[in-house]
């Protein structure tokens, strides 16, 4: 990757290496409109239904996405300064190759690292590893136990940020959309949270529905067990 584009990545991520909300939604606008487009198919999909069997097939590229977030994050407290880009991109492609290999490995790492980001925080730069690491696996291990109810969380909560996003991109010209997106980015991300909660309420109810577990029995029999038991 050359010069340019790891710069301009290093911009585009350095929104999110603040606790500014204007400045996350504000990475929207540099969007082109077919990468918005993309992410108001692709997050509506997720909402809706991305934490079903198709979140085998979207775990790998949210795994690079957590790669990102969470290697830029990292940067500051293993004291690599400067190498944030590089680390973030490297840590993307190995959870883009776990998500791929093993799905739940990527609802670990997103419920894990920020529990692990959390309490290395609270113990300092001097010991951050020692208040990540315990924290980041006893997280990461209940999130694994948990794993059928949470991805449908991470997909919902995935996918209603990249619809935000999304939608943003597409509509940052219109002026009453931008005044909101600058004056009250707090509004947007609640009203982002809801449709998280939305989808991911619909997502479950589905799964519990006695129906599911039936369907789900009948396709994991061998062909004629069910002319067998007619019989």
């Amino acid at each position: 990757m050359t010069s340019p584009s790891l710069g301009a990545l290093a911009d585009a991520l350095s929104a999110f290496r603040t606790s500014d909300p204007a400045a996350w939604l504000a990475a929207a606008s540099r969007l082109p409109w077919p990468l918005a487009a993309l992410g108001v198919g692709l997050g509506g999909f997720l909402v809706a239904a991305g934490g079903g069997k198709a979140f085998r097939i979207l775990a790998a590229p949210l795994g690079a996405l957590l790669g990102l977030l969470f290697g830029e994050a990292l940067a500051g407290p293993l004291g690599l300064q400067g190498s944030e880009t590089v680390l973030a991109i490297g840590t993307s492609a190995a959870l883009f190759l776990l998500g791929a290999l093993a799905p739940s490995v990527v609802v670990a790492i997103a419920f894990g690292a920020p529990v692990g980001l959390a309490f290395g925080g609270l113990v300092g730069k001097t010991g951050f590893l020692l208040g990540f690491v315990p924290a980041a696996l006893l997280a990461g291990a209940v999130a694994a136990v948990l794993h059928r109810p949470l991805r449908v969380l991470l997909a919902a909560a995935a996918g209603a940020a990249l619809l935000l996003l999304g939608l943003l991109g597409l509509l940052h010209g219109i002026p009453a959309v931008a005044e909101v997106q600058r004056s009250h980015p707090v509004w947007l991300l609640v009203a982002a949270g809801a449709v998280a909660f939305a989808g991911a309420v619909v997502q479950l109810a589905a799964w519990m529905h006695p129906g599911h577990g039936a369907r789900a029995r009948a396709d994991a029999a061998p062909p004629g067990a069910l002319h067998r038991g007619a019989g």
